[in-house]
């Protein structure tokens, strides 16, 4: 016991925590189907220029560098690429018809690209450009609210307040997980975050005007009372 806390329970609640540090939002990896869920951190997490134009360039590119890399095995004869390529264009359904269709032909020209630059390139090639694309992916939340737990508050601060009252250990702690961690969740989450992109694309262009703006007001929640 720890006071009155069983060491279990202490035990699961910093393993929790650590995740949560690690990830920032831990269900954003695995409820791939609650398409609102997913619309609304794409929507909080990228309310700044500088991240949703970095993410306009580089998620297509860290997609097109892993079909790229995927291709370079096969089974059967068919390049590992392929089926993933379809996972990817599937997933835009998941968020409605018009986001499936729009996104299809996207998927293909980044899988017909993937042949050449895996026809051209080679794997460690690939996977450099794919872990260059995401860090520069993940760099671009530079002046993005820094979320809990990353910002030791119970919520969510204002970069430059964040930066000149939190302690040096905490900001060096940030600076290296966005080096690291942060970029390899980039990497993880482009394919999946094509299909908000073009979602957002769609509102941008008059697509569903009442979704869109449900969506904003979820996001402004979801960042007042953050459980993600």
């Amino acid at each position: 016991m720890l006071g009155d806390r069983p060491l279990a329970i202490t035990t699961r609640s910093r393993a929790h925590g650590i995740v949560r540090w690690l990830t920032i939002a831990p269900a954003a990896h695995y409820r791939l189907l609650d398409t609102s869920f997913q619309m609304n951190l794409y929507r909080l997490f990228h309310g700044r220029a500088l991240s949703r134009v970095a993410h306009a360039v580089c998620t297509p590119i860290v997609t097109l560098f892993m079909l790229a890399a995927l291709g370079h095995a096969t089974v059967g004869g068919v390049p590992l690429s392929w089926p993933f390529a379809l996972l990817v264009a599937a997933y835009g359904f998941a968020f409605g018809a018009a986001v499936g269709v729009a996104l299809a032909p996207v998927v293909a020209l980044l899988t017909v690209g993937a042949g050449v630059v895996a026809r051209d390139a080679s794997l460690p090639l690939a996977v450099a450009g794919m872990f260059l694309f995401a860090a520069l992916q993940a760099w671009s939340h530079a002046l993005e609210p820094v979320p809990p737990p990353l910002s030791g508050e119970a919520g969510f601060v204002p970069v430059g307040q964040w930066w000149r009252t939190s302690s040096v250990a905490r900001r060096a702690a940030a600076v290296a997980m966005s080096a690291s961690v942060f970029a390899l969740l980039e990497l993880i989450a482009s394919p999946k975050v094509l299909a908000c992109q073009v979602l957002d694309y769609l509102f941008a262009f008059g697509y569903r005007p009442a979704l869109r703006a449900q969506t904003d007001r979820d996001a402004v929640a979801m960042m007042a009372d953050w459980q993600a």
